[in-house]
């Protein structure tokens, strides 16, 4: 009942306390430590069967499969990682950086051509890669690369004879387990994979890793079981996912398709997971298309009002008024957070309606990602969250509004990008004996050290008359006002606004409106929408797609797609 009111009242309450770690070879014995042999990881494994593995296992697999690293002189390396999100892609992972190697985990989506020059760039030694891109992996060449191991075959047998070396206390054994790691030493290099701009390999270390780790779970709260499903070479989805998860003794299902999704929610009931926005959009979507298909959209809508009524008055009934939304993400659900892309607070609201949290956050690779989040029973509409603890946040430039670039200092910040000197002399600026990274994000911080993003420096609409208009805002007002676009990027041409568009092939199915002209449709509601706007923000053209716009991995629309 205390929490169902303190989510109502939505006011600060203290901050968790956390014990320190200060790399992530640390971070693995603590979890073995503290949760010992509860579930860690859960999976389907190549029979369909599930499978599980406990956080002491996890850590005796981890050092026998540096053992055999060591044993292969496998150490002090860049190690690629290639292939889709599995238990042996994170063993790997650890087993590598808690040698003192930095782990290079790639986009599985890239071109054969895309991964060869970032394996190149990353100066890699060792590929180790999943059956599914063995034909790229034999192709794969570099000056540098000596060693090829494959995920399933290799790694398994190399897990096998490093158990050996363990029992036996081999000289490589023992090498790898009293290893100690030095916090300030390179744990990985991320590749961008932003919406803008060419790739570039972000340095972390274990100290930044593991100061974002314990500073965001100061403010926030996982537990339970968790599904995983993004893809696991981006830095929301391994921090968040995986090393906060991992220190918090959370059981890690391991989705494996995308498409499996809802299947693994109602096969494995997680407590929480996290998503992009355009997944939380499409369930929240479906929810409502599902109650308009059985003719029960009304009654939902009664149904919330009353259940509004009551939450007002502490009787908290969702679960049980809103059981087949509940039973539809597996029944146990009960926290969604979100990251990667703004979402609209009506997705959040509508979710929270129905009993399911969503808490979003903001993050970018340079920070290791997490800079902010929303609190569990502590959020602030429109915001992505306080600013996590230990990490100065300054706004550049401000205009009147409060509003400029977003900039970072503290110990989250990247070391800087591989081989890359003038990109990283770009990316900070100095003030006295202060060194901060620029994010290139534009937004404001208010009282409560909430930070509220407006969009992105490099897409801002700069008019001949001096006005500033983010695309990111405008193009969100259009989605809002506009029920049959699906999507729209807006962008500058000869000192006017465009607006293009991609529409709702589902929304214009099922409303049976096919022979609509919805191009002139939209050309005309454009100009009544422009009414509502001040001058500088009026669209001048429309654009109709009539495919989706290419994305990221993470479902961010590349900008640059032109």
């Amino acid at each position: 009942m205390l929490k169902d009111y303190i989510s109502i009242a939505n006011k600060p309450y203290p901050m968790y306390e956390r014990e320190l770690i200060y790399d992530l070879k640390g971070l693995v014995e603590y979890a073995s430590k503290k949760h010992g042999e509860n579930n860690a990881f859960t999976f389907d494994d190549d029979d369909e069967k599930e499978a599980n593995i406990s956080f002491n296992r996890f850590k005796r697999e981890i050092d026998a499969l540096g053992a055999s690293f060591y044993e292969k002189d496998i150490k002090n390396d860049r190690i690629v990682l290639l292939g889709e999100s599995s238990y042996l892609w994170i063993l790997s992972y650890f087993a590598g950086v808690n040698g003192g190697s930095a782990m290079v985990p790639l986009d599985k989506n890239l071109s054969a051509e895309a991964l060869e020059v970032l394996i190149k760039d990353s100066e890699a030694g060792v590929l180790i890669y999943s059956d599914t891109f063995a034909d790229i992996a034999e192709k794969i060449k570099s000056d540098k690369l000596r060693v090829k191991l494959n995920m399933k075959t290799d790694i398994l047998q190399m897990i096998e004879a490093g158990k050996e070396l363990v029992a036996k206390e081999a000289p490589s054994a023992k090498e790898f387990i009293d290893y100690k790691i030095d916090p300030h030493n390179l744990a990985v290099i991320i590749y961008t994979s932003g919406t803008t701009g060419i790739s570039k390999g972000v340095m972390l270390s274990h100290k930044n890793l593991a100061t974002d780790i314990i500073v965001v779970l100061s403010i926030a709260q996982i537990q339970g079981r968790e599904l995983m499903v993004l893809p696991l070479n981006h830095a929301f989805a391994f921090t968040a996912c995986i090393l906060c998860a991992i220190y918090m003794g959370c059981d890690i299902v391991i989705n494996k398709s995308l498409k499996n999704v809802l299947n693994d929610m109602k096969k494995f009931k997680p407590d929480c997971t996290l998503l992009v926005p355009l997944f939380v959009e499409t369930f929240y979507k479906k929810i409502w298309q599902n109650a308009a298909k059985s003719g029960k959209e009304k009654l939902l809508k009664k149904v919330i009002k009353i259940s509004n009524f009551l939450l007002k008055h502490n009787i908290d009934l969702r679960r049980k008024l809103f059981k087949s939304v509940h039973e539809a993400f597996g029944g146990n659900l009960g926290l969604i957070v979100t990251g990667g892309a703004p979402i609209d607070e009506k997705y959040m609201q509508g979710f929270r309606e129905f009993g399911i949290n969503i808490i979003n956050g903001y993050g970018i690779t340079e920070c290791s990602p997490i800079v902010a989040v929303n609190r569990n029973l502590f959020y602030r509409e429109g915001s992505v969250g306080m600013i996590v603890p230990n990490t100065k946040v300054r706004i550049w430039e401000p205009d009147e509004n409060g509003i400029g670039e977003v900039c970072v200092r503290g110990d989250i910040v990247m070391m800087g990008y591989y081989n890359n000197p003038e990109a990283t002399k770009e990316a900070f600026f100095e003030v006295g004996a202060e060194k901060w990274f620029r994010t290139g994000d534009i937004g404001k911080i208010d009282g409560d050290n909430f930070l509220f993003i407006c969009g992105r420096k490099k897409n801002l609409i700069i008019l001949s008359n001096g006005e500033n208009v983010s695309p990111e805002g405008l193009e969100q007002e259009i989605l809002n006002e506009f029920v049959y676009v699906k999507e729209v990027v807006c962008f500058q041409e000869d000192n006017a606004i465009v607006a293009e568009a991609f529409f709702n092939k589902e929304y214009i199915e099922e409303t049976g409106t096919q022979d609509v002209d919805y191009g002139d449709k939209f050309q005309k509601e454009i100009l009544e929408f422009n009414r509502k706007q001040p001058p500088q923000k009026n669209i001048a053209k429309v654009l109709v797609r009539l495919t989706e716009f290419p994305k990221t991995t993470t479902q961010k629309i590349k900008r640059n797609y032109k």
